[in-house]
């Protein structure tokens, strides 16, 4: 089972980390539905927003919705998007932003096009995801599939390379030719060599944490 930053589960088996958009999570036992409680929800708990679960390489398989892609071990969180992102930036691979506002919980992430700062990432998303709905991203402490720019700067990419964030490109990634501009940019190492418009894993040393 997953070591989750909670009081109680998050998550259980069977359910994919990568295949969550809900407008509302949480979700009824099927104990209380055969009493007349009301349909099930599709999504664990209504104040898991911001919970994290933990889950190894051996784990993952069992969280993992194939269609959307191959998930690795690494840090996974429950967010909401806001309703004013656009649905085309976010897909699996996209990079996922803060928003900062005194008005905006720290739980509500976006797209490129509405980020506070494209500097500022949140993680990265795992699928499709509807705005105003909630969904798992990736916040790191493991491997991600991150979708590159469709013509990545560096010419020559390979495997260790840095990864950045690439705002200006609907929330792709980038493989820069150096590595002294890219301090808040910044995102991961490339366990892949990275590839024009390709999805491929990049890993993430640091957990991307807000409180």
């Amino acid at each position: 089972m997953p070591r989750n930053y909670t009081d109680k589960s998050l998550w259980n088996v069977p359910f994919a980390v990568n295949n969550i958009n809900v407008t509302l999570p949480g979700e009824v036992s099927p104990y209380f539905s055969t009493l007349g409680s009301p349909g099930q929800v599709t999504y664990g708990s209504q104040d898991d927003t911001g919970k994290r679960i933990a889950l190894t390489l051996s784990e993952i398989a069992n969280y993992t919705y194939t269609t959307n892609g191959t998930l690795y071990e690494g840090v996974y969180e429950l967010v909401q998007v806001d309703a004013s992102a656009t649905a085309a930036n976010i897909y699996t691979g996209a990079c996922a932003y803060y928003l900062f506002s005194n008005t905006t919980s720290s739980w509500v992430v976006t797209d490129s096009a509405h980020a506070t700062s494209v500097a500022i990432a949140a993680g990265t998303f795992l699928n499709a995801v509807t705005p105003g709905n909630y969904t798992a991203i990736f916040v790191g402490g493991g491997r991600v599939n991150v979708k590159y720019t469709a013509s990545l700067t560096n010419s020559g990419p390979a495997i260790g390379d840095v990864v950045v964030v690439n705002g200006a490109t609907a929330g792709s990634y980038d493989d820069p030719t150096s590595t002294s501009a890219v301090l808040t940019t910044f995102f991961g190492i490339a366990t892949v060599a990275p590839a024009s418009g390709g999805l491929t894993a990049c890993y993430v040393k640091n957990v991307i944490t807000r409180i």
